[in-house]
């Protein structure tokens, strides 16, 4: 159930009013994200417990979260993949689902979360989920820094390599939206054919913070 005390991000994203073909988004610290249009709401690397190393305090905890419709996860690293999150998610909006990449399937059920809820996905993969078309595209990762070296961290499921790291489109309210780490958007523009470029770009420094991370908005 919510806290009936609420931060004021959390009651700013439940109590916003959005026109059709709108949406808002708000930035949850680290890597997190919640985009909204006047229908669905939808989680983006939702990380809000705390942490040690943490660059910026969480807004608010799992339990105090607006409803969720959708939680996407873009890969497994602590700041992206918050297992208590994703359960408290999970309890508070019933009717959540949670598309993360297919090696990460059984991370999320060994939450506690039922296996028809999760949605291992790939790149090359449109899903339609209720108003919202979802575009799972190939991610780049840097490791090993300095110096980074980047790759796409394949992992090997059932004899298959699989993408490790992910970007996803999203493309809700008549709004295309990117999100994922700035290595991925030539990946991105050539796997969904967005290559008509961006009217408008939101580019999250998060107080330089985490300038790896991008999202955009598509025409």
């Amino acid at each position: 159930m919510m806290s009936t005390h609420l931060s004021a991000t959390a009651m700013d994203i439940l109590n916003t009013q959005l026109p059709p073909d709108t949406i808002a988004l708000w930035w949850l610290g680290q890597a997190g994200f919640v985009l909204r249009s006047a229908h669905t709401t939808v989680y983006l690397d939702p990380f809000l417990s705390d942490h040690p190393a943490r660059l910026i305090p969480p807004l608010f905890r799992a339990e105090e979260a607006p409803p969720a419709d959708l939680v996407l996860c873009t890969h497994e690293h602590w700041d992206h993949f918050d297992p208590h999150a994703l359960y408290g998610l999970a309890q508070a909006s019933l009717q959540a689902r949670f598309v993360v990449p297919l090696s990460m399937v059984e991370q999320v059920t060994a939450l506690g979360i039922s296996p028809e809820r999760v949605i291992g996905v790939q790149p090359d993969e449109e899903l339609s989920l209720g108003e919202v078309k979802l575009f799972p595209v190939p991610a780049m990762h840097g490791l090993k820094a300095p110096p980074a070296v980047y790759d796409f961290g394949f992992v090997e499921h059932d004899d298959r390599p699989l993408y490790r790291y992910l970007g996803y489109v999203i493309e809700m309210a008549g709004v295309r939206v990117y999100s994922g780490l700035k290595q991925t958007l030539h990946c991105c523009l050539s796997t969904v054919g967005v290559i008509f470029a961006s009217s408008s770009m939101l580019w999250a420094t998060w107080m330089n913070a985490r300038p790896q991370i991008w999202l955009l908005l598509l025409a």
